[in-house]
């Protein structure tokens, strides 16, 4: 390789890594995580804490929601739910859906709120929860709809990277993620 120069040099880079705790999942059989039907109610048991199973879980992330509540809404029969997350009582409301998207607006019990729109798949945070869209429709039978994952807050695990938190996914210093399986 040549440099700016044009005078040969070789790049390196060194890392190293020593990690003080490690922490292993171990499955008594083959678990497709990918799988649609196990987002929200897909539970991991890790240092004493429970987490769901979150949309944009695919072959390649595996998304996580602390002390997370499925929540289903539909305008106009149920347009919002009181949900407790880790002692904080939250409205959480459908505003509009599309097919591909949901409006949700967050009420803490302070009485701030915030609304954002959510596509489906992806979780934004709204309010003080993660939020994520599980599925958004419109039909002339139900009405909009969403199926919302709410929780305390979001990780995302990508082998070979850092953990992610927040749906900001700021990176959670000192991890590292080895998914095998």
């Amino acid at each position: 390789i040549k440099n700016d120069l044009g005078q040969p040099y070789i790049r390196m880079s060194i890392v190293s890594f020593n990690p003080l705790y490690t922490y292993n999942f171990n499955f008594a059989r083959a678990v497709n995580l990918v799988n649609e039907s196990l987002v929200g109610v897909g539970l991991l048991n890790m240092v004493g804490q429970y987490f769901a199973i979150g949309p944009g879980t695919n072959s390649n992330d595996l998304v996580l929601f602390r002390s997370a509540k499925e929540v289903n809404l539909a305008i106009p029969a149920v347009p919002s739910k009181v949900v407790n997350i880790e002692n904080n009582i939250y409205i959480i409301e459908l505003i509009g859906a599309t097919a591909t998207s949901a409006m949700i607006k967050v009420t803490h019990s302070t009485g701030a709120s915030e609304t954002k729109e959510i596509v489906e798949g992806t979780s934004k945070r709204v309010g003080g929860l993660d939020v994520g869209v599980i599925s958004a429709q419109v039909s002339e039978v139900s009405g909009e709809t969403a199926n919302l994952l709410v929780g305390a807050q979001r990780y995302e695990l990508t082998n070979g990277y850092y953990v992610k938190q927040g749906s900001d996914e700021d990176a959670l210093d000192g991890t590292y993620v080895s998914l095998t399986g």
